[in-house]
Order: structure tokens, then C-alpha cells, then sequence
């Protein structure tokens, strides 16, 4: 192959010292054929989830780096033949990454998560027990949605693809912003609850007893917790209902 075939020119970008991402510069005005294109942006999603996921290991970051990088110049070294071998190399980058690394880094997520979800339920426990049927077992529901929220993040992280990391780790950056919406979405669904603008029955349980009953005030806030995405929907959609 001469010049032209190899498409993109490799480099360490921005310097051969603290490189972060790979550059890959024309050598012509031809077409890129699909799949040297698609193989580019898998090398770039693949750097940006390894900068995410190493960003306190400097060491292992360039180790991984570096593996991706030779994949990539040989994939662009115009011998056709190589593009099968750095595509495969670069999988299996992606799988050694995801069985080796992204357990330590889920654990770090949810260990974190959980701390700040144990203390918002000590200081909800409290208020409960100081303020027992004054406060209508509200923070028992807020107690029940920090034990859902927790169980969904969980469970949401605990299969994924290589691909989804980079989204995961950005979404669980903020941990006790996620913590905080998750209780006030639950505080605000709740109130409604006891002013009567929506009911919800879970069996033959009706949501309107949590003031009553503290199981089913723990319980609603569980269900809270493990569907807060459809409980702002629903929310959301009661809204929109009521001033149309």
C-alpha cells in the first residue's frame, strides 16, 4: 500500500510524554473506508473510557494507553492485512479492561454511594424517631427510597459492556447530587401522595396508608428508589395533565 492507503497518520497526542488522547491526521482527501473509520472511533471511545477509569493510576493508564495506541498504528500501517489483527487486538484491550478493572471501579461507586445513603438514613431515622406522627412517616419513605436508589444503581451497573463504562462513570460522578434528587423526587411524590393528587396501589395496598402504616410508608419509598426514572415520568406527565 503507499501513503494514501494508510489513511490516517498515528500519533501521541497532545505530547509523547503526558499523551491523553491519539491523533490521527489525514495523509489524503480520499475516503475513509467504513470500517478504518469505525475503527478510529473505537480507539477514541476507548482512550476517553480509559482516562475515565484510570484517571487516579497514571501508571496503568499509560499501560493501557500505550496497547491501544500500537493497535492503532498498526490498523493505519497500509498493509491491509494488519486491519484484521489490530481489531482483534484492540477487543480484546476492551475485555481485559472490563473483567479486570471495572469491578474495583463499580465497588469504589456503590461503596461511596452506600456511605452517603447511610448517613442521609441515620439522620432520617432520627427524625423520625424524634418527631414520630408529626411528620406523617415521610422519612421512612425517604429512608425506603436511599435503600432503592442504592439497589438500582446497583443492579444498573452490574452488567455492562465496555462501552457503557465511560456513561456509567460520568452519570455516578456526583454521587450525593444523585443521592439528593433521588429523596427530594420521593419527598415531592409523597407529598402528593398525602394531599391526595395521585394514589398508586402496589397489590392490594394503597399508597394512601403510608401515614399510617410504617412498613408500607418504607416499602412505597422502596419502589421510589428502584423506579425514580418512571416515578419523574409519571410525575412529569401528571402535571402537564393537570394544567392542560
Amino acid at each position: 500500500m503507499n501513503n494514501q492507503e494508510r489513511y490516517y497518520q498515528v500519533s501521541r497526542f497532545p505530547s509523547d510524554s503526558t499523551p491523553k488522547e491519539i491523533g490521527f491526521k489525514p495523509t489524503s482527501d480520499g475516503k475513509v473506508p467504513e470500517n478504518y473509520l469505525f475503527f478510529r472511533l473505537d480507539a477514541e471511545r476507548t482512550i476517553r473510557t480509559i482516562n475515565a477509569i484510570f484517571e487516579r493510576n497514571e501508571e496503568k493508564r499509560l499501560e493501557f494507553y500505550e496497547q491501544v495506541y500500537q493497535a492503532a498504528r498498526v490498523c493505519f500501517s497500509g498493509r491491509e492485512g494488519d486491519f484484521s489483527s489490530a481489531e482483534q487486538a484492540l477487543n480484546e484491550i476492551k475485555k481485559t479492561i472490563l473483567a479486570s478493572s471495572w469491578l474495583t471501579v463499580r465497588n469504589g461507586i456503590m461503596t461511596v454511594y452506600g456511605l452517603f445513603a447511610l448517613a442521609t438514613i441515620v439522620l432520617l431515622g432520627i427524625a423520625q424517631l424524634c418527631y414520630h406522627g408529626k411528620l406523617y412517616n415521610i422519612p421512612l419513605v425517604l429512608i425506603g427510597s436511599c435503600l432503592g436508589s442504592w439497589l438500582f444503581v446497583s443492579t444498573k451497573t452490574s452488567s455492562i459492556t465496555f462501552d457503557d463504562i465511560y456513561e456509567s462513570i460520568s452519570q455516578h460522578r456526583s454521587l450525593l447530587i444523585r443521592l439528593i434528587y433521588s429523596c427530594v423526587l420521593s419527598l415531592v411524590a409523597t407529598l402528593c401522595l398525602l394531599a391526595g393528587f395521585i394514589e398508586m396501589k402496589i397489590g392490594e395496598i394503597s399508597t394512601a396508608m403510608i401515614s399510617d402504616n410504617g412498613f408500607i410508608a418504607l416499602a412505597t419509598g422502596v419502589f421510589f428508589g428502584l423506579g425514580e426514572s418512571s416515578l419523574a415520568s409519571k410525575l412529569s406527565d401528571k402535571v402537564k395533565g393537570t394544567f392542560s
